[in-house]
């Protein structure tokens, strides 16, 4: 996968690959392939203050947490499906009030209690920050690989399919286990969307898939998005956009603790 497509550096955009014609199957390993095609198949089946940014989030509990500074990431490396080693985006939200979260779907969701582990204080650092969370241990955040978000802004709408991909395992190293976790969401402008995901795993001989498909409505709010399902459920957690030259990008963006990447082709 590497060789047939150098440009593509974040693990959890490689879903991006199989909507391109530049993929060849026979490339991949018979297991590999047959797991990634099971979960494909069944899933088609120092700033300053940002004013959007500012607003106090509130959570179910009625808690009002600090405004918000802005949502960061810091490029890593991280291991993907098969355990092929990756690069990959931690996120973090980062608050006025000193403190910082790396649970992106508890700083900005509908849960009632805060996790401590999760949560720290930061100081300011040139671009990034020096963090020390809640246990003790230190983390130093910024660099030529650390970024500032772009949050939704009034009448901004998503269109098209969206992918992500993660997953662990072996295979990569030469062993027989290869987890797929995939899940995608075909966003219209609307405000519409369809949800499709699939798990799949194999361990020698053995293939195991599931899957799963929702529809609803969604919302972006600055730096959150609420999607509303069909079923009752609704489910608020943040989101962002990457950055790019000369501001921000519709075609990656993130949602809670997965990113996204914009497929070039609808389900």
């Amino acid at each position: 996968l590497r060789e047939s497509f150098p440009n593509c550096v974040n693990g959890k955009q490689l879903a991006a690959i199989y909507a391109s014609p530049k993929m060849n199957p026979t490339e991949l390993n018979p297991a590999a392939l047959a797991v990634i095609q099971a979960a494909l198949n069944n899933a088609q089946s120092a700033d300053p203050p940002d004013p959007v940014r500012s607003k106090p989030i509130q959570s179910r509990g009625a808690k009002t947490i600090a405004p918000l500074k802005g949502i960061y990431m810091q490029q890593v490396t991280s291991y993907g499906v098969g355990g092929m080693v990756t690069f990959d985006f931690d996120a973090y939200a980062v608050f006025q009030d000193g403190t910082i979260s790396r649970d992106l779907n508890e700083a900005f969701g509908d849960k009632t209690a805060r996790n401590p582990k999760d949560w720290g204080r930061w100081q300011q650092s040139g671009n990034g920050f020096n963090v020390t969370w809640n246990n003790g241990k230190t983390k130093k955040l910024g660099g030529s690989l650390f970024y500032r978000t772009f949050a939704s802004s009034s009448g901004d709408r998503l269109e098209g399919l969206y992918r992500s991909l993660g997953g662990g395992g072996n295979t990569a190293l030469g062993g027989n286990v290869m987890i797929v976790d995939s899940r995608n969401i075909q966003f219209y402008r609307n405000g519409s969307f369809e949800e499709l995901s699939a798990r799949g795993g194999s361990s020698g001989q053995t293939i195991t898939s599931s899957k799963n498909s929702a529809t609803g409505t969604y919302t972006l709010n600055g730096h959150t998005i609420e999607l509303r399902y069909a079923d009752g459920r609704t489910l608020r957690t943040s989101f962002y956009f990457f950055p790019s030259k000369g501001g921000k990008t519709a075609d990656s963006i993130g949602i809670g603790s997965r990113v996204y990447s914009r497929s070039s082709r609808r389900r």
